[in-house]
């Protein structure tokens, strides 16, 4: 067995606000802040159905997306995001004129990244899915590891994907950084610097 392989032990998770420090990267100062913060988020979900309005909303979007599930389009540049995030092959090939005549996607990963992208388009907003669209997939890598960076396992521990994740973190982190700044600038009147 290789040590790429081995997978993160399964303990008991840590406490929310370690989780803050661990798997998001926030500094151990300032925990009580982020506590606070949480709270208070938690409280807005809750109030005036927030959280079931966000749900809804969501799954009105999805509703109204499905026929853009497959674009049926033979070129890469044609393709929606998700379908091009599903591996796309071309297993049967037309000998006669080397044209694709079929092709097949994970359908797992197709219909996961769909509803992601609509999921982090409701979260964050259009404008940051294009300007870093890449998320969904950092995302994803960082959720493969969360077991091990909940529990603040170094990235140069030999278990599968923890080193991937914390890269995929650490973009994460520059991309909602530069994001937040630009919203900054954008609410003094400022004009944002380009990504």
């Amino acid at each position: 067995m290789s040590y790429s392989s081995v997978s993160c032990p399964s303990i008991a998770m840590p406490t929310p606000a370690s989780l803050t420090v661990n798997v998001f990267g926030a500094s151990k100062s300032g925990e009580q802040a982020y506590a606070t913060v949480h709270q208070q988020a938690h409280a807005c979900l809750a109030e005036d159905g927030g959280l079931e309005n966000f749900a809804s909303a969501v799954v009105s979007r999805i509703q109204d997306s499905v026929p853009d599930l497959v674009s049926f389009s033979e070129s890469m540049v044609g393709q929606y995001p998700w379908e091009r995030m599903a591996n796309p092959t071309h297993p049967l090939v037309d000998h006669k004129e080397e044209m694709p005549t079929a092709v097949e996607v994970d359908l797992f990963a197709l219909v996961s990244n769909f509803v992601g992208l609509i999921i982090l388009n409701a979260l964050l907003g259009t404008d940051f899915v294009e300007l870093y669209p890449s998320a969904l997939s950092d995302l994803q890598e960082l959720d493969k590891a969360f077991h091990c960076m909940a529990l603040g396992f170094p990235r140069w521990l030999p278990f599968s994907g923890l080193a991937k994740a914390h890269m995929a973190r650490q973009r994460l982190l520059v991309a909602i950084d530069a994001f937040h700044r630009a919203l900054d600038k954008e609410a003094v009147g400022e004009r944002p610097d380009d990504p």
